[in-house]
């Protein structure tokens, strides 16, 4: 289990990664863990890189679009290179 501020780093990281410039807040994140948006078995790194990759799927819709990725990863494009991660279902 990650704390909140732990899970907003590393979807911040993969935003950034993308070249995403939006900053989801920590705060934010607390809030989902308290009211349980985010559940206690998904309050992980596998969890974080998962909750990014809806995010981006809903938000950013072009960036999953640039490398046709499948139902179960994330694509992340950079000028130095390609990182497809997986996404728990």
């Amino acid at each position: 289990m990650i704390t909140a501020y732990q899970f907003a780093k590393t979807v911040n990281a993969l935003l950034a990664a993308a070249d995403i410039e939006k900053v989801l807040p920590p705060q934010m994140f607390y809030t989902y863990y308290k009211k349980g948006f985010v559940k206690p078995a998904d309050q992980t790194q596998a969890g974080a890189v998962a909750w990014a990759a809806k995010y981006v799927r809903k938000h950013y819709p072009e960036v999953m679009e640039q490398e046709h990725a499948s139902e179960h990863e994330i694509i992340v494009v950079t000028s130095e290179r390609v990182n497809i991660l997986p996404i728990e279902a």
